[in-house]
């Protein structure tokens, strides 16, 4: 995966043209991107972007527009997962996961017995995770100050 940090001291945001950066590398090397993952502060950050600053349209769409599902015509997923102030760009079809284990099905009569209910519970364990080819997933980081 590629670190794209937009500058040092005082890019406290994550921008649109930041994630056009992204865009267009991910395109450069081939792959084609899909999605945009986003931290919860930087999925605020980017659907309230706006032209000139604080006035003009949003960025992202028009109010009307379902501007918190999509930017650049790719999902904005949130993620409570990911670092504050982080944003990923990428071709998911790059990214791959390994299965260590295969699946076990477990099936219990007890719980909710008396309602007549059956609980079903899937398990496996994952080896990791491998990407393809690295600038097809673009981390790109804003500046804590």
């Amino acid at each position: 995966m590629v670190d794209a940090t937009p500058s040092a001291t005082g890019n406290t945001v994550v921008k649109w043209d930041h994630i056009i950066d992204g865009f267009s590398d991910i395109e450069a090397a081939g792959a084609v991107p899909s999605v945009i993952w986003a931290s919860p502060d930087m999925g605020k950050a980017l659907r309230k972007e706006r032209e000139n600053s604080t006035t003009g349209g949003y960025l992202a769409g028009q109010v009307t527009d379902p501007v918190t599902k999509a930017g650049l015509g790719l999902p904005i997923y949130v993620s409570a997962n990911l670092p504050a102030k982080t944003v990923i760009v990428a071709d998911p079809t790059r990214i791959h996961i390994g299965v260590r284990s295969d699946v076990r099905v477990a099936v219990s009569e007890d719980f909710g017995f008396d309602k007549d209910l059956t609980a079903f519970r899937a398990t496996y364990r994952v080896a990791g995770l491998a990407v393809d080819a690295a600038v097809a997933v673009q981390v790109i980081k804003a500046s804590a100050t």
